[in-house]
């Protein structure tokens, strides 16, 4: 099967069959990392920014500036070509109750 032809077969395939596909990302293992070693992420504007705690409040802004996506081929190359007009990205926050917990 040839993955560079915008209109495979397979592809043809799963429109006339509206495949979803889904996956997952799983964040909170390298939050925690980040959390407890205080590691240092450069803003876009060049100031050090450290992940607080694990707290929505803490975290949702840290995700704003540090967290980037990119939708990409089989081949991990950008894929600009593709109208991604069904494309939905959501996502859930770990919620510690107490700093023991996290």
């Amino acid at each position: 099967m040839e993955f560079d032809k915008p209109h495979c077969e397979n592809c043809a395939k799963q429109a006339r069959e509206h495949l979803k596909v889904t996956g997952q990302v799983p964040l909170t293992n390298a939050l925690l990392t980040r959390y407890k070693q205080q590691i240092p992420h450069e803003t876009e504007s060049g100031e050090k920014m450290i992940l607080r705690g694990m707290a929505p409040e803490q975290v949702v802004p840290f995700l704003r500036e540090q967290f980037h996506w990119r939708v990409t081929d089989v081949s991990f190359a950008p894929n600009s070509r593709f109208n991604y007009t069904s494309l939905e990205i959501s996502y859930t926050l770990p919620f510690c109750l107490t700093q023991q917990e996290c």
